[in-house]
């Protein structure tokens, strides 16, 4: 049995806490290594206090999860990269978001998609009012979506012994040419074509991948944030590719990934993928 490797930023602030319990919860279900990752950026930092509380989340993940390996590290310098550094070698990188409260916080830099635009790992952003749940696994899909991110979702699934949801969002473009009747073209019959099209070769490689895994898929007109929101609400996890290490992110992630976190209670997981 293969033993995962999960880093998790910690400090004071709720949504941190949140997404340790996320974490204790999966390192539960197998062998697992937690490392407890917390980032002085201040020279001026108690150090005691930074102590104390490495103590009681490595207390709390041994409680939920007496199976793993737990440790702790201090790290000092800018959150953002230094937990990315931390992370680069590891299998998943978890971090806390507030939804309603874009602040700045030790475990999260500026703002949680920062985190999740650079690591070279799957990242989970846990929403401070996160509530545990049992529903299927979202996996965004777009024309850019590699295999890595169809994979890991796929791979959750069958971990974690639930279904996955396919989701698709198109738009029709609008006619563009000189010629006064080009008014009167519908192009939406092409561009919901070719959505299917796009949909149907993800619902075709999922079940190469993943045969034993129940995946349904669905096609959303319109906004791709909103078709994920909306798709998660009785979700477990909502998984998306992620092609650039930029805040303004790959085709799906940029601002439907930044919506989808501000939008949902359930955890977003970039995977990055290849860059042709």
């Amino acid at each position: 049995m293969s033993v995962e490797h999960i880093v998790v930023g910690v400090d004071d602030a709720q949504a941190s806490w949140t997404a340790l319990r996320w974490a204790a919860n999966r390192a539960a279900d197998g062998a697992t290594n937690v490392e407890i990752v917390h980032v002085m950026e201040s020279t001026d930092a108690d150090a005691a206090a930074v102590r104390a509380r490495l103590a009681e989340a490595a207390g709390f993940v041994r409680t939920t999860a007496p199976g793993a390996t737990v440790t702790t590290a201090v790290h000092r310098g800018p959150a953002a990269d230094a937990l990315v550094r931390a992370a680069a070698s590891e299998d998943l990188l978890v971090i806390g978001a507030h939804r309603t409260r874009r602040i700045r916080s030790a475990a999260t830099g500026s703002t949680p998609e920062r985190i999740a635009t650079k690591a070279t790992v799957p990242t989970v952003v846990v929403p401070d009012d996160w509530t545990f749940g049992t529903g299927p696994v979202v996996i965004g899909i777009d024309a850019a979506t590699g295999g890595r991110a169809l994979a890991f979702g796929l791979h959750e699934a069958r971990r974690t012994g639930r279904s996955v949801q396919l989701v698709h969002a198109w738009k029709a473009t609008a006619p563009v040419a000189a010629h006064p009747l080009a008014i009167l073209a519908d192009p939406s019959g092409a561009d919901a074509e070719s959505a299917r099209l796009v949909l149907d070769a993800a619902s075709r490689a999922a079940a190469d991948l993943e045969p034993t895994v129940p995946t349904r898929a669905a096609l959303w007109e319109g906004d791709a944030g909103e078709a994920l929101t909306k798709a998660a609400v009785e979700a477990s996890l909502i998984v998306i590719g992620r092609r650039h290490r930029t805040t303004i992110g790959g085709e799906l992630f940029g601002s439907v990934g930044r919506q989808t976190m501000q939008r949902s209670k359930t955890p977003l997981v970039t995977v990055p993928e290849p860059t042709a």
